[in-house]
């Protein structure tokens, strides 16, 4: 059948400018933009850490946000699995299967998250240990538990995006996704100058300023979402959600 869909068998494998290249063009461009511009701002943090002159401050944000990444790219393998059955619902024509699947994500999602927030929350410099060695400086050590914590507490609203992030992705839908990211990252930079220098709050700034940007982006993601029509809030949501 997918051979059929592409064009039958002898389908050229490289690219030839018909109406399916077009497509995948359509959808990888913005796509690959929104994944090049996270790491982007990510470098923006360290530029503006590294103008308060410590180096004891860039070693703390450069382990506290590696810790994060990973811990959140290991829990957040629910988005992974919605947008192919947003997809396909979607394809189908059946948009309240389409609301049950991001609806069902979502609160999978948010359940995942809380329980990762609360044990980062409880023990942040057990998670430092693992980018940090015992032997750091202790304000390193405590610089970083300050950004990881503040960090840790938006550990949802970066899961609920994410999950908003899928689901346009299901719908076909790459460049609002692009343009939520440019809107809410643009407040990230122009956040840490204010914060981290303006405030006197160094790297508690920092990290202060990413977690507005992330709390931006999931309500913009779900006002879009429910204003789209791709979520609809259930009476009993918990009722309803499959294990």
């Amino acid at each position: 059948e997918s051979l059929k869909v592409l064009g039958g068998e002898n389908r050229a494998v490289l690219p030839r400018g018909d109406a399916l290249d077009k497509t995948i063009t359509k959808l990888a461009v913005p796509a690959v933009l929104n994944f090049l511009i996270l790491p982007l701002v990510g470098t923006v943090d360290t530029f503006w850490v590294g103008r308060l002159g410590d180096p004891t401050a860039l070693a703390a944000v450069g382990a506290a946000n590696q810790v994060f990444s990973s811990i959140f790219f290991v829990v957040s393998f629910v988005p992974s699995v919605v947008t192919p059955l947003v997809a396909a619902a979607y394809a189908s024509g059946d948009e309240e299967k389409v609301q049950k699947q991001v609806r069902d994500a979502l609160w999978i999602s948010v359940a995942i998250g809380a329980t990762a927030s609360l044990l980062l929350l409880a023990n942040p410099r057990r998670a430092l240990g693992l980018a940090l060695p015992a032997t750091a400086a202790s304000e390193v050590w405590s610089q970083a538990t300050k950004y990881l914590t503040i960090r840790a507490g938006c550990l949802v609203p970066a899961m609920v995006a994410f999950v908003g992030f899928a689901a346009f992705r299901g719908r076909l839908d790459v460049k609002t996704p692009l343009f939520i990211t440019l809107f809410s990252q643009m407040m990230n930079v122009i956040l840490d100058p204010i914060l981290i220098f303006g405030m006197g709050l160094g790297v508690g700034g920092a990290a202060l300023a990413t977690a507005a940007a992330e709390i931006t982006s999931a309500t913009t993601y779900m006002i879009m979402l429910v204003k789209r029509g791709t979520l609809k809030l259930a009476a009993n949501p918990l009722k309803a959600l499959k294990p």
